[in-house]
């Protein structure tokens, strides 16, 4: 029998919009937060990790995600800490290597993020992506880089389809990357959706969930 070219699923149970925060990715001006139990202060870059991190807790967790338009201060805290969390070394020194580098190990880094993505949709598990967008011999550039969450996936021969959560976007439920893997490290390149902007390559994000109640309660 011939293998099914067209393959699809999502994380069931995670609704678009309605599984995410209905505020969009804020900026917190010099707030205090903790790295590995150092403090630190997070600079004007938003809480894009924070968030992705809190949606896949609350979901994971089967807690009801708050109803505020603005985080307050409880749940700001708890985004910091998240925040914290989705910046470890290895994912500093992705985001740096991948930042500085020309295209060369976009391809490689991606098709090995998306085997894992794939397994953490196919198991009910959102899965949290470290995504590069600016390429830069400027090392201060990693900070505008982003957090993304996927929720579902379509496979059509060799083009894959990744349906996102964008904290930038909150009430953005059609937001797609979508690149070729019969490419190599010459050809490879990620199609976005327009608000997305540019991205160049992403890497899975070391997530571990925690429960939300015990952190914001």
């Amino acid at each position: 029998m011939e293998q099914d070219l067209f393959v699809s699923n999502t994380v069931d149970g995670f609704i678009p919009i309605a599984s995410w925060f209905n505020f969009p990715n804020q900026s917190f001006n010099h707030s205090i937060g903790f790295w590995h139990n150092l403090p630190i202060v997070f600079p004007s870059y938003g809480m894009c990790g924070g968030m992705v991190f809190a949606v896949a807790d609350y979901f994971e967790s089967s807690e009801c995600l708050p109803n505020e338009e603005y985080p307050g201060e409880i749940l700001g805290e708890y985004l910091k800490q998240r925040q914290a969390d989705s910046i470890n070394l290895n994912t500093a020194w992705n985001y740096l290597l991948l930042t500085l580098e020309n295209q060369y190990r976009d391809y490689s880094y991606t098709m090995e993020a998306w085997k894992m993505v794939k397994e953490d949709i196919d198991n009910n598990h959102p899965s949290p992506l470290g995504v590069i967008r600016i390429k830069s011999l400027n090392p201060f550039k990693v900070f505008n880089q982003h957090q993304l969450l996927a929720y579902g996936y379509q496979i059509n021969k060799d083009i894959v389809n990744i349906n996102v959560y964008d904290p930038n976007f909150p009430f953005s439920d059609n937001l797609i990357l979508s690149f070729n893997t019969s490419s190599n490290s010459e050809t490879f390149k990620i199609t976005s959706s327009m608000r997305l902007g540019k991205v160049y390559s992403f890497f899975k994000a070391p997530y571990e969930p925690k429960q939300p109640s015990s952190l914001t309660g």
